[in-house]
């Protein structure tokens, strides 16, 4: 009697865990664990974003920043924001940079830009008709930058000629930059006996011109543009921007995008002589720099983090004809992106109007802003090459951030 009374009780007891695992199996399928695994371990919020990050069952607190905090400074402050499942159990912390508002003055207009290199760039070798013949030039590499001339600072091609004229014959000392790296290097100068001077035999340029389209413009005036860099086609490198000048363009036209064959914005400059900002920055987020008026557009719209980015409707405000306007696009991926990249979004144009004049994403078009929900979510980047009304889309906060 004694066993059976045992049996009975281990029979309860097992009878009583397997309930409690397919409750706590039922409470588990109710919450959205792989989308809060995606999300980011750093991110940076606005205080209203909270607002849309929720998600079913899952409660956020915020620690480090109180409700009361309505006098944040547009300085961020360091928090730490956990979800919890059910109010309860912690299943997610994320290291967070809390801003009380980011607002930017929304872009989608065209932007010519001419930037001058820190340095001349070697963009390739070549031959110096000497008295002994075709002579090759000094062993500098593709993609080499020229600071220095005899420790004299080389910014155009213009400063290596006049140093090459006061030079003459004599070995010269080069301080160069390759891939990343500072060293110094020693050339004899070569002198060419039909353009009767001496040259190093190097092909060589100092600036690079490129049309884009701007994505924001901070009320200080500071801009972002592009959402990626400025490629030099001769070294297929980023061009190493030191200082530039922003120009008003306009698009003049366009040659439709096919699959295989991207298509393009066509643009002129607006009063060459007369600049409306600076290009200081050229990286893989963008082209930045500075307005000396920010009134192109007076759309002023709230940055949203890019963990309330969801797939769904969208929209992009884009110039491809004499005006600026707004079409619908659809986001058709959004990452949350654990480390900062500039592929985060997949967007699709579904705008009739936008498919008929440019078959989908232009090259020119990088740089038009992505809207959701009212705000400023990122900025087109890439075009797909076999799909044309695709293409890619960075998160606003790494242009910001960048």
């Amino acid at each position: 009697m004694l066993m059976m009374g045992g049996k009975k009780f281990a029979n309860r007891i097992l009878l009583g865990l397997c309930m409690l695992f397919v409750c706590i199996g039922f409470f588990v399928v109710q919450l959205p664990l792989e989308q809060i695994y995606d999300l980011p371990s750093c991110a940076s919020v606005s205080y209203g974003d909270l607002e849309t990050l929720k998600y079913k069952n899952i409660s956020i607190d915020l620690e480090g920043v109180t409700d009361t905090q309505n006098t944040l400074s547009d300085a961020p402050i360091n928090a730490t924001m956990t979800l919890k499942a059910f109010g309860i159990f912690p299943i997610k912390r994320i290291k967070t940079k809390v801003y009380k508002k980011r607002i930017v003055f929304a872009g989608g207009y065209p932007l010519g830009m001419v930037m001058g290199s820190n340095g001349v760039l070697v963009i390739g070798g070549g031959q110096v008709a000497s008295e002994q013949g075709d002579l090759d030039g000094i062993e500098l590499k593709k993609g080499d930058i020229i600071k220095k001339i005899n420790g004299e600072t080389v910014l155009h091609i213009s400063d290596i000629a006049k140093i090459l004229k006061q030079n003459g014959d004599k070995k010269m000392l080069l301080t160069i930059v390759r891939e990343g790296q500072s060293m110094d290097v020693t050339a004899n100068p070569l002198f060419d006996t039909v353009a009767q001077e001496y040259k190093l035999g190097v092909w060589v340029k100092d600036k690079i011109a490129g049309l884009g389209t701007v994505s924001y413009v901070k009320p200080t005036g500071r801009y972002g543009a592009l959402g990626h860099s400025i490629i030099d086609s001769d070294t297929n490198m980023i061009f190493p921007c030191f200082v530039g000048k922003a120009y008003d363009a306009k698009i003049v036209g366009c040659e439709k995008g096919l699959v295989g064959k991207p298509g393009a914005l066509k643009g002129v400059f607006n009063g060459v002589d007369k600049p409306i900002g600076t290009v200081e920055k050229n990286n893989k987020f963008g082209v930045f720099g500075s307005f000396d008026k920010c009134d192109r557009n007076p759309t002023v719209m709230d940055v949203a983090s890019r963990l309330s980015v969801k797939p769904g409707k969208a929209s992009i405000l884009s110039t491809v004809d004499d005006q600026m306007k707004e079409y619908q696009v659809q986001i058709v991926k959004a990452s949350k992106q654990k480390q900062q990249d500039d592929k985060g979004m997949v967007v699709k144009i579904t705008d009739k109007e936008l498919l008929e004049k440019t078959g989908g994403i232009l090259q020119g078009m990088s740089g038009s802003p992505i809207l959701q929900d009212g705000k400023i979510v990122g900025a087109l980047t890439h075009v797909f090459v076999n799909d044309p009304t695709k293409g890619y889309g960075m998160y606003l906060d790494f242009m910001l951030d960048n």
